[in-house]
Order: structure tokens, then sequence, then C-alpha cells
């Protein structure tokens, strides 16, 4: 990721594969490509060095965590190292024998679409923070807004004229049928009916 010029020269460095002066985002996310862990570097550290507070951080974080898939930059050391001192299980996603074209290759193409989902808001195209631990936050911003999005359609108010059968409890069978006459108004938190008609 390119960085600004009010990005300090010992925070940022030279990407000989990229061809880019600025720093790196290394990214942990979980199977749907929301973010767990951020963590940004100067671009001259490999990626595979990142890699150790990376899982360590992702580690303390979330226990659970019992494999991760991860690039070819990653491979080398950092396979045995998370295996004998974390615990953790790497598997590095590599590119096919003779691939020159792009090609989505399992696994990596989540978080492939986790950074086109950051690289859409102003702060994060590109890197002017003078600390990497702010361009984090940034990071970790943009994320909140993207799931944050995703939880306020999955609760949405069903459409005009949807009937819902609520049971009542009293009986075997017994149940309040509402017709919902206008939108449902969401007020801190609650579904609120208006003008809802109801028969038993």
């Amino acid at each position: 990721m390119r960085a600004a010029d009010t990005v300090p020269r010992r925070s940022r460095g030279w990407d000989a594969g990229k061809k880019v002066n600025g720093r790196k985002r290394h990214l942990a996310v979980d199977t749907l490509g929301l973010l767990l862990v951020v963590m940004v570097t100067a671009a001259s550290i490999q990626d595979r060095d990142a890699g150790r507070a990376l899982l360590w951080r992702l580690r303390a974080s979330f226990r659970g965590v019992r494999l991760c898939w991860a690039d070819g930059g990653y491979a080398g050391r950092l396979v045995a190292w998370a295996a004998a001192v974390l615990r953790l299980g790497v598997q590095i996603v590599r590119k096919r024998p003779g691939q020159s074209t792009f090609e989505v290759l399992p696994r990596r193409w989540v978080v492939e679409r986790t950074l086109a989902w950051i690289a859409k808001h102003r702060r994060t195209v590109r890197d002017y923070k003078r600390l990497p631990d702010h361009h984090a936050a940034m990071v970790t911003r943009a994320m909140v807004a993207v799931m944050t999005r995703r939880l306020a359609r999955s609760h949405r108010a069903p459409p005009v004229g949807v009937v819902r059968a609520i049971p009542c409890g009293s009986s075997p069978g017994c149940c309040f049928v509402f017709s919902v006459r206008l939108v449902r108004t969401l007020v801190s938190g609650t579904s609120w009916i208006r003008h809802a008609s109801w028969r038993r």
C-alpha cells in the first residue's frame, strides 16, 4: 500500500516485489471474510517475519482457531513455528504450476475480497497516518462499518402486508395472527408494530 508524504521514513519501506514504497497490511479473517486481527508494518518487512506477530495476536484473541490458510509469502519456517509454539496449523495456498494469469485460488480469495471491502473507504485507500497503529485503527473502523451494515440488513422489517403467526401459549395450536399494515419501526433495538390487527 502506498504511503503519503505524512508517513515518516522509519515506519515505511520498499516492497521489491510490488515496487511500492509504503506499508503492508497483514490480515487474519474468518471464513466469511470478517476481520479478526490486523497488523500494519513497513513494506520492507517480509511476510513470514510479520506473520509471527500476527499469528501470536490471533492465538491470544481467538483461542478456538486451529487452522489457517495463508499465501506463499508466509511459507517457510513460519509453518513449523506456528505448529510447535502456538499449536496452530498453517496451510499454504500456492499458485498452480505454470500459472501466468489471474486465477481465483481456493480460500485465498476470501481475504482478497476483504481487502477490496477495505479499499472502498477513503481513509484506507492510501496510508496517511504517522503511526502504523493509527492506520490499523482505520482498517478496523472500515470493517466495523461493513459488519454493521450486514447486521442491519439481517434485522430488516418484513414488507407491508406480511402475515405472521405467533404462538400464544394458552393451548395447543393457539396463535395470534398479525397482519402488518404499516412498516415496523426500529426503536432502540426493539421492533414495534403499529396498527396491527389480530385474531385468535
